[in-house]
């Protein structure tokens, strides 16, 4: 095999630990989607419930994810630990007492 070939390959193998943020960033955009095509005389209001849905998933993907040892990602350009796991977890959290205290 080619070194492309094996890099690329490796890329795919990491999608799955990356999944959180993808969530995220996909919710981010549903979300935007949302806002811009809505009436503004006509708000539905689904904006918190789409962000917290995408919280409470990206939370669930990355509670079934827990590191026990460092791994590194995409060919080495992103390390997984315990010590990001923490704060990956932490600011979603947070993120989700923010919304609920609305």
């Amino acid at each position: 095999m080619e070194t492309r070939e094996i890099i690329s390959q490796q890329n795919l193998e990491s999608l799955h630990y990356a999944l959180p943020a993808l969530l995220l960033a996909l919710t981010a955009c549903v979300i935007l989607i949302q806002d811009l095509t809505e009436e503004p005389h006509r708000r539905s209001g689904a904006s918190p419930f789409l962000a917290m849905f995408g919280l409470v998933a990206a939370g669930l993907c990355l509670f079934f994810r827990v590191p026990v040892q460092t791994k590194e990602i995409f060919a080495g350009m992103a390390v997984l630990d315990p010590f990001s796991w923490f704060f990956e977890m932490f600011f979603i959290v947070v993120a989700f007492l923010a919304w609920a205290s609305e």
